[in-house]
């Protein structure tokens, strides 16, 4: 369980990173899907990268 939940974590941080670097290639919006992950890290980590690109990516929340 652990590993699984180490492996979704790496990959928000990824889309993370990913959106923030849509911006450089002029990408209107990117749509990042969360998997049941709220109250998470990742989720704060992702939040903030948003936060700081506002307009360029929206976030999606899977329940």
């Amino acid at each position: 369980m652990k590993l699984n939940k180490k492996i979704i974590y790496l990959l928000c941080i990824a889309s993370a990173f990913f959106a923030v670097s849509c911006r450089k290639h002029d990408y209107k919006s990117v749509l990042v899907k969360v998997p049941e992950m709220r109250n998470n890290h990742c989720v704060a980590l992702i939040q903030d990268a948003f936060k700081r690109h506002p307009g360029i990516v929206t976030m999606e929340f899977k329940v």
